[in-house]
Parts: C-alpha cells; sequence; structure tokens
C-alpha cells in the first residue's frame, strides 16, 4: 500500500502545487524529487532512441542524396567540381538541432528535460512546484474563471442595487449615528472607501467610519459614515470626493 501511494504521490506532484492539500495522504513533497529525476531520466531515454532512429533516416537519405550527385555528374547535369560530401555533411551537422525542434520525440525529450530542470531548481531553492506548463495553464484558467465569477458577481450585486444613481449625503442622524457628522449614501460601491481612510473634499476633511449596507425601497445602497477630522490626526491613505448636496432628511 505505501508503494501504492507513493507512486500515486508522484504522479500527484506534476499537477500545480496549489491543488497538492486536496491530496492529504500522499507524500507528495517526498516525491517531488523522484519525479524531477524520473523526468530527466524520460527525457534521455526518448532523446536517445529518437535521435537514433532520426539519424538513421538522415544517413539513408543523405546517402541518396550523393548517389544523386553522383549520377548527375555522370550524365554531365553536374560540373565534376561539385562537392558530393558538403551537403550531406551539413545536413548530419544540423541533425542534432534539426531533431530537437522539428521532430515531435526531439520536442518531446526537451520539454521532459527542460521541465526537469525547473522542478529541480524549484525543489532545492524549498519551493517546489509541479510541472511547469500544467501550472501556467492552471494560473490561466485561475484567472480567467476569477474574472467571470467577479463579473457574475458585479451583475448579481448591481441587479439588487438598482439603478445607478447619484450620492446622496445626508446628516449621521439619518442613518442613526449620532457620533458622526455625516453618511455618503452610494448606490455603488466606492474603490478604496475602507475604514479610516481620509476622505478630502474642498471643503473640509472626513475621517471614513466604517461602511455598511442599508436596503432601502430604490436597492441596496452603501453607507459611508464621514466625521470632521481633526487637527493632528494621521492621514494613512486617502481618497478625494466632491460632496454632493447635503439633505436634511
Amino acid at each position: 500500500m505505501d508503494l501504492a501511494y507513493f507512486v500515486a504521490a508522484l504522479f500527484a506532484s506534476f499537477l500545480p502545487a496549489r491543488h497538492w492539500s486536496r491530496f492529504p495522504s500522499l507524500p507528495i513533497h517526498r516525491a517531488g524529487p523522484l519525479a524531477g529525476v524520473a523526468t530527466f531520466i524520460a527525457a534521455a531515454l526518448v532523446g536517445v532512441f529518437g535521435f537514433l532512429a532520426y539519424t538513421d533516416g538522415v544517413i539513408r537519405d543523405t546517402g541518396e542524396l550523393q548517389i544523386a550527385i553522383a549520377e548527375k555528374q555522370v550524365k554531365g547535369e553536374l560540373p565534376e567540381t561539385t562537392e558530393v560530401s558538403a551537403g550531406p555533411m551539413a545536413v548530419a551537422l544540423l541533425s542534432p538541432l534539426a531533431f530537437l525542434l522539428f521532430t515531435p520525440a526531439g520536442q518531446l525529450s526537451a520539454y521532459f528535460g527542460t521541465t526537469a530542470l525547473i522542478r529541480t531548481i524549484a525543489w532545492i531553492a524549498d519551493d517546489p512546484m509541479g510541472d511547469p506548463v500544467l501550472t501556467m495553464l492552471d494560473a490561466v484558467a485561475a484567472r480567467g474563471a476569477g474574472r467571470l465569477r467577479t463579473a457574475h458577481q458585479r451583475r448579481m450585486r448591481e441587479r439588487i442595487e438598482g439603478a445607478e444613481v447619484p450620492d446622496r449625503l445626508y446628516p449621521g442622524s439619518w442613518a442613526r449615528l449620532n457620533d458622526v457628522d455625516f453618511v455618503v449614501v452610494s448606490s455603488r460601491r466606492k474603490p478604496g472607501w475602507t475604514k479610516g481612510a481620509t476622505v478630502i473634499t474642498r471643503e473640509e476633511w472626513f475621517s471614513l467610519g466604517e461602511p455598511f449596507e442599508l436596503r432601502t425601497a430604490d436597492g441596496l445602497r452603501t453607507i459611508y459614515p464621514l466625521t470632521r477630522q481633526r487637527d493632528g490626526d494621521v492621514v494613512r491613505h486617502s481618497v478625494e470626493y466632491e460632496l454632493p448636496m447635503r439633505r436634511i432628511t
């Protein structure tokens, strides 16, 4: 059973690291370095056997090319000074690069070797990771899903907020807050308007209290309590704002 768990951990270690916590019973952190070694071995095996098969084809093709050149020289179609071996030799010299770049086996070998090297460095640096390509694809998918989820949540919230209307300004007593000077009633959340922020207006500066939500007949509203700042108050984060006309009720 231990061997089966370890083999499963080897395969699980290729998953993006953020998913490893889903398999608490698997020793992924112990299996990860061995997975890197196994990937190196796979890269070597695919590369060696693939390159041997590729060179067999190259040798056969270059031999046929030499024969074809010689036949054309005999027929007088090419001058006798034509170098018979120059082209085949160039092909032979470039064959390793051509194998890595233009053959499936070469590309797979290069991929295995590169990802194994990246994962090994990551494990040595105590920042283990899964397969780099899977990790990248997972990150792209997660960001896309996050944007879709955020857009959906925004649409749902706007549905209960109703139509967007200008902000309104009321005395604190309107919201039954006797310790604040004003409240801003907004039909939409305001980015950066968090508790403790300084709201800078042309008239005065205010400290922002804890925002809260209130359901009204017109829809959900966000209430921002404002208290006049005193001399010596520390400004940690500020937002600029144009106060709307004050309403009494």
